[in-house]
């Protein structure tokens, strides 16, 4: 007796048949195989009810499908575990007529969570199925009646779109601040000091200074220079703490997205491919997830992993607050097989697993340590009766615990603690006399706000709650095909 299992991918397909072996015959659907009409809105606007029709290229599947229906006697919907995979498996059991649809999800492509699935089927879950066919009937009618609308008072081919047009909105906002930006020029002091471990500097403090004046930059060039002149200091006081820095939660489909773009010079679309492939090989979890934590089980296999390749594991799982609107379906992006350090069948999916594999695994390492030493001087010399302040801080690793493995990327540490990571401040005594090897005056000016990167925009839809993460790739790359934003490459 065949069992028929439907999935999406046929890649996915090839992988879930070679674990089930005979007793089961996997097809794919190939992705959707309805929609609403190309050439009518397709939506009654009194009752709400859709009009669906196989969509284009898609009869010979659909056709493929039912003579293999009418072949077995059972059917598994095994499409993925989202609100598209659980449409999906509801259009496939409309399309071949299943009176009884049962249904099988899986978090990742393994035979252990495949014969668990087999095990434990359910029907088709009509709330994530209705909240799909609402969010394309918005989108429908949006894009339908606003884009004929905003066409014809153009005169001009136009699209609205329940999402993209917020995010372009966003993205010209943005590009009208920085083209009506004007920079300030302002000034400020540093001072240079020899040190055991080389040179290091102490900055002028000038906060107090703007404060009792009411101005947000110090804009006097000549006094700043005197500041910088000054060669006679006092060590008011020298701190020194430790402090233990927690690792990056693993990768959730917006993160990883983020990361793939500063780290690995991937857009959106290009790292939801490389996830979906990895997926669909069995290789990683499902990628569509904004849960920041991992399972039990996947933490006793990188528990296991740690423990015999000498990596600092913690003794209990590290766990993470969700967003306000996460829906947590799924845990956290991470390998089916941690003790896989490579895969994928071209670099840029091999890349994506090991950025995925790395924030998993570091994820349950333990915390990094600094030494972060912080010196205030005074000068002894007053400029025009006023006494400058200047501090300096130095920051060095002492225990690297995750950081052994992980390194996040340059962006998400601002300017202040890399220049501390370089500043070798000695230890200091109160009341001790120094006298600098040379003063350099600071001729500043204020930047504009940098443009968006995929990576930046969509951590701003993301704080604004605009869409959902596994749509992110989708509206970037709609925007981009309709010209209304482009890519700077040399930005």
């Amino acid at each position: 007796m065949t069992v028929l299992v439907i999935v999406e991918s046929p890649t996915k397909a090839k992988t879930i048949q070679k674990y089930l072996g005979s007793g089961y015959e996997v097809r794919a659907s190939i992705g959707h195989i309805r929609n609403l009409p190309e050439k009518s809105l397709g939506i009654d606007l009194a009752t709400f009810i859709a009009e669906y029709v196989v969509m284009a290229g898609k009869s010979k599947v659909v056709s493929g499908l039912r003579a293999r229906k009418a072949a077995v006697p059972n059917v598994l919907l095994a499409t993925d575990p989202d609100r598209e995979g659980e449409a999906i498996a509801w259009h496939l059991a409309q399309v071949l007529k299943l009176k009884n649809p049962q249904r099988i999800t899986y978090q990742e492509v393994t035979k252990k969570a495949l014969l668990a699935a087999i095990e434990n089927p359910r029907g088709l879950d009509m709330a994530m199925i209705n909240a799909q066919q609402t969010r394309r009937m918005i989108d429908r009618i949006v894009g339908w009646l606003v884009s004929q609308r905003i066409s014809e008072l153009r005169g001009q081919k136009l699209s609205a779109g329940r999402v993209q047009s917020v995010t372009v909105r966003l993205v010209a906002e943005l590009c009208q601040r920085v083209s009506q930006f004007k920079a300030v020029f302002h000034f400020g002091a540093e001072i240079h000091f020899s040190g055991p471990d080389g040179v290091w500097k102490a900055k002028w403090q000038t906060k107090t200074l703007l404060q009792q004046r009411n101005q947000e930059y110090w804009l006097d060039g000549d006094f700043a220079q005197r500041v910088a002149n000054l060669n006679r200091f006092k060590v008011i006081a020298c701190e020194e703490k430790a402090r233990s820095e927690a690792p990056p939660a693993p990768l959730t489909t917006d993160t990883m997205m983020v990361q793939a773009s500063s780290s690995l010079k991937l857009d959106s679309a290009g790292t939801m491919a490389a996830a979906q492939k990895l997926f669909d090989a069995g290789l990683i979890t499902y990628h569509r997830t904004d849960s920041p934590n991992l399972s039990a089980t996947a933490f006793a296999a990188i528990t296991d992993y740690c423990s015999s390749n000498g990596l600092p594991v913690v003794p209990e799982q590290r766990l993470w607050d969700s967003a306000e609107l996460a829906q947590e379906a799924h845990e956290a992006i991470r390998p089916t097989n941690f003790g896989l350090l490579q895969a994928g069948d071209d670099a840029d999916q091999q890349a994506l697993y090991q950025l995925i594999w790395r924030h998993a695994v570091g994820s349950q390492l333990e915390s990094a340590v600094w030494n972060i030493r912080t010196a205030h001087l005074q000068a002894l010399d007053a400029v025009d009766g006023v006494t400058a302040i200047f501090t300096a801080m130095g920051k060095v690793l002492v225990k690297a615990g995750w950081r052994s493995l992980l390194q996040t990327s340059s962006e998400e540490d601002d300017g202040q603690e890399q220049d501390a990571m370089k500043n070798p401040v000695p230890l200091l005594e109160p009341g001790q006399l120094l006298q600098p090897s040379s003063g350099h005056l600071l001729q500043l000016k204020t930047s504009p706000p940098k443009l968006y990167t995929e990576g930046s925009l969509i951590k701003a839809l993301k704080t604004r709650g605009i869409g959902r993460p596994s749509t992110y790739a989708a509206i970037i790359k709609t925007i981009k095909q309709r010209d209304y934003v482009r890519v700077d490459k040399k930005g």
